[in-house]
């Protein structure tokens, strides 16, 4: 079976997990993960047309920068409300120690632009 590389990581030092598939609302599709490649070392989601694969890491777009806090498992998917376009996209975070251990939590967030 082939299969085509959307990620390189030559040196193995760069974590790419939980990819999700979902469309624009142009019809597109669009590839979604969580990465290490773009500074956090706890992950952040990253996002991009599936189009562009070949040009990773140009075309990827962070969907969440919360530095030192670990967010994976993104679901996106594209809604149009009242006539608005939106995504709607939910995650786990996991949640920073406060009182206790560092727990999973499910967040979401909606936003009109990827």
């Amino acid at each position: 079976m082939n299969v085509t590389p959307v990620t390189t990581d030559l040196a193995d030092d760069q974590n790419d997990l939980a990819a999700s598939l979902f469309f624009d609302h142009l019809g597109a599709a669009r590839i979604a993960w969580s990465s290490t490649h773009f500074g956090d070392p706890t992950e952040d989601i990253v996002q991009m047309p599936v189009a562009d694969r070949a040009t990773y890491p140009s075309q990827a777009r962070l969907l969440t920068s919360t530095l030192g806090t670990a967010d994976h498992s993104p679901r996106i998917v594209a809604l149009t409300i009242e006539g608005r376009q939106v995504y709607v996209m939910i995650w786990v975070r996991i949640a920073a120690p406060i009182t206790m251990p560092a727990i999973n939590q499910v967040v979401y967030r909606v936003f009109s632009e990827l």
